[in-house]
């Protein structure tokens, strides 16, 4: 067995090599190799596992390779647990017994995943062809898959959004001032308007007929602020801003009343 470990080994890797990935390598008979490295990782790809690229440095390889040449298990081990990129290696060796045309081939496997004990299957192929070699090596690597770890499961990642923040309330402070003052203004207009008197010559004594004036202009304008008070107050208890409100202004003499609207 030395002999036809020590003579050729195929390094089959594929994709980036990390903890979960599996390296395939086949060593022995030279003419097998590429079709057994091959088949065997199109199997394990098909079956969701991850292949490796370069998990082995040359040196491991020769190491792994002397290992199996004394049928020495633990050693290989050793060797992948201390040199491999890959979480996994898949080794197989081919030995080849020819009778005439007639080609008697055996598998030996072994499954050596990083801080696990190995696992080894051996399969025979009597009278060997094409066809019932790619089925002998096809059992090797199901019956190894098998006994190893489970590929694990993807995760599920659930994805979910924050729920939207309710806007914040409008402030009613300016609502309640304008009602409030807007109300003052009226009964203050109002009481001006009472004590006013025009002079008609009856009375020694007369309250400013200019009064009136002032307490009109104080109610008109009180009217207003505490109206605009309660336009703002109801549209402050819905969402948003309003885009239109009552505007009033003091001007000397009067007041001015109006409307604004926001574009």
């Amino acid at each position: 067995m030395r002999a036809g470990l020590a003579t050729t080994a195929l390094l089959a890797w594929t994709a980036a090599a990390h903890a979960d990935d599996v390296g395939v390598m086949v060593t022995g008979d030279a003419a097998s190799q590429p079709r057994i490295a091959a088949q065997v990782e199109d199997w394990l790809r098909t079956h969701g596992r991850a292949l490796a690229a370069s998990a082995l440095p040359p040196d491991a390889v020769d190491a792994l390779i002397d290992c199996y040449a004394i049928d020495d298990a633990a050693c290989a081990a050793r060797v992948v647990d201390a040199s491999a990129t890959a979480g996994a290696v898949v080794f197989i060796h081919v030995d080849v017994e020819a009778d005439g045309a007639t080609r008697h081939i055996t598998l030996r496997g072994a499954w050596l995943a990083k801080g696990r004990e190995p696992l080894s299957e051996t399969r025979a192929c009597e009278a060997c062809t094409d066809a019932t070699l790619r089925a002998t090596a096809t059992d090797l690597i199901t019956a190894l898959n098998g006994r190893a770890a489970p590929v694990a499961p993807a995760p599920v990642v659930t994805a979910f959004s924050e729920p939207a923040a309710s806007p914040a309330a409008p402030s009613r402070t300016l609502p309640y001032a304008l009602i409030g003052g807007g109300a003052a203004l009226l009964v203050t207009g109002i009481t001006l308007i009472a004590i006013s008197e025009d002079d008609t010559g009856d009375n020694y004594l007369y309250y400013d007929g200019r009064n009136r004036t002032a307490g009109l202009t104080l109610g008109v304008v009180g009217l207003a602020a505490a109206s605009a008070g309660a336009y703002l107050y109801v549209r402050s208890r819905r969402e948003g801003a309003p885009d239109a409100a009552p505007s009033i202004a003091v001007l000397p003499g009067g007041a001015y009343v109006g409307w604004t609207r926001t574009f």
